[in-house]
């Protein structure tokens, strides 16, 4: 009986261990907000609502698909492409469909400025996956 209760109690640790160690780490996975700055720095200040609505849209993608794709044993360079990949039908991911929306809103915006936006996605891919990773992120909504 007394060796049953020390197992148990033994088994119970081991298990509040690993729970303790899944559960997200909110003060990790919070996610920071978006930079204006950097918003009015690749669009000008003439930023139309569509535009901004677009870029929303693919910091969100990006953001779910890096938490989803977190759990995956590929280094987190990999799996920041993948969810990049993943999101390349919304047009501030895909290079060519952003130069098309940024025309469509009279804006001007060259390859090297779009090239550059997709590579601070990228980047913004890496961070969500590495945070995921460290925090035990869930996956957003």
């Amino acid at each position: 009986m007394r060796r049953s209760k020390r197992l148990l109690s033994t088994l119970f640790l081991v298990v509040l261990g690993v729970v303790g160690c899944t559960r997200q780490n909110d003060r990790i996975c919070t996610v920071p907000t978006s930079y204006d700055g950097a918003l009015k720095e690749f669009f000008g200040s003439t930023g139309t609502a569509e535009v901004l609505a677009a870029r929303e849209a693919a910091e969100a993608c990006i953001h779910r698909w890096a938490y989803r794709l977190a759990g995956s044993p590929d280094p987190a360079a990999v799996v920041a492409d993948t969810a990049f990949a993943g999101c390349d039908d919304i047009p501030a991911v895909n290079v060519r469909s952003r130069m098309a929306l940024a025309r469509s809103n009279n804006m001007i915006l060259d390859e090297e400025t779009a090239e550059r936006e997709a590579q601070r996605l990228k980047r913004l891919a890496l961070f969500h996956v590495v945070q995921a990773r460290a925090g035990h992120c869930d996956v957003p909504s």
